[in-house]
């Protein structure tokens, strides 16, 4: 059945049973399906959403739930705006549409451990308050933009500064710089936690967090410029400006491609959670 966007008790009404086409992120209506009986989700992408990415692309949201609906997650999968829209023309026309579908799905009973890959340049002053660069490494489908972009450009990094510190053309940081590949979200929560749990004995401070994610898309092909996104007004810091900067300093290189000179298209967005 479609019951709309699904957020709300009354989509619900008829879906008890049966499989509901929803286009909320499943995280928020698992407690919503569960108490209607709903016996599973079908995400697609609303009209809107569509327009931005496509007619056949099948939408990327997690149906990882939240603590306060663990107990009541069910099963489905995410399908383009162009199969939905096939699916409700079958339900106009017939009235009912039976579905069949298995999910093909497995979880690592590792004793509970996530294994997180790691390289620290230790500071030579301030070793004890950390700068963290971090880029994701999963997806359900991992693409070059996302997040290999951020994975590999955090490894050059790394390269780029050791290579600099070792040949004496820089000198090493004052303050420590981890780099993080981890899993996206369920990888970064669980190593920060642990981190902190760990600040009072063998670990330092997190003095500063950069997360690179997203950062091979070309702002010519899309249209769009890089976004940086600045940090939260609720922790006073002085990165904000430090961004800034060194963001403008790098608009004064240009790449010639083509016969034509590219300057680097950014903007400073706000802190966004």
């Amino acid at each position: 059945v479609d019951v709309g966007k699904g957020d709300r008790s009354i989509d619900y009404k008829i879906a008890k049973g049966k499989v509901a086409l929803i286009t909320a992120s499943p995280r928020n209506v698992f407690s919503l399906a569960k108490k209607h009986d709903v016996r599973g989700l079908i995400l697609h992408p609303d009209l809107d959403r569509a327009a931005k990415i496509g007619d056949s692309t099948t939408q990327y949201d997690g149906f990882w739930p939240i603590a306060e609906n663990l107990s009541d997650v069910t099963s489905g999968f995410s399908i383009s705006h162009k199969q939905a829209r096939e699916i409700k023309q079958y339900l106009k026309k017939d009235g009912e549409v039976k579905v069949q579908f298995k999910i093909d799905a497995s979880f690592s009973l590792d004793n509970g451990k996530l294994h997180v890959l790691e390289a620290e340049m230790t500071g030579s002053e301030k070793s004890d308050e950390e700068i963290i660069i971090i880029g994701h490494l999963c997806h359900p489908a991992p693409g070059a933009n996302d997040n290999a972009s951020g994975s590999a450009t955090a490894l050059e990094l790394l390269l780029t500064l050791t290579r600099l510190i070792n040949s004496g053309k820089i000198a090493p940081p004052k303050r420590t710089i981890r780099f993080l590949w981890v899993p996206e979200f369920s990888g970064t929560i669980p190593w920060l936690k642990k981190y902190d749990e760990q600040s009072n004995t063998k670990r330092g401070k997190i003095f500063a967090v950069f997360n690179l994610d997203m950062v091979g898309q070309s702002p010519e092909k899309i249209g769009t410029p890089l976004t940086i996104g600045s940090p939260s007004i609720s922790t006073p810091s002085y990165l904000r400006a430090i961004l800034k900067y060194a963001s403008e300093c790098a608009t004064e290189y240009t790449e010639n491609t083509d016969g034509r000179n590219y300057r680097l298209n950014f903007t400073l967005a706000p802190f966004q959670v």
